[in-house]
């Protein structure tokens, strides 16, 4: 449950980042990064939903 709150609330905090600084996010340096914490936040956050909601079905 902890790996999906940890990565839904990246994925929160990214979109919110990309909303307020979206234009001057333009180096390199800082786009990249983000990015990739970004892209496995939203790939990631809904796989530990998925095994989260399956562990508490199982209890």
């Amino acid at each position: 449950m902890t790996w999906f709150a940890g990565t839904a609330l990246l994925f929160v905090v990214c979109c919110l980042v990309m909303f307020r600084f979206g234009h001057a996010m333009s180096e390199p340096v800082v786009v990249y990064p983000f990015i990739a914490a970004w892209g496995v936040s939203a790939l990631a956050w809904p796989l530990f939903a998925m095994l989260a909601f399956r562990a508490l079905r199982d209890r």
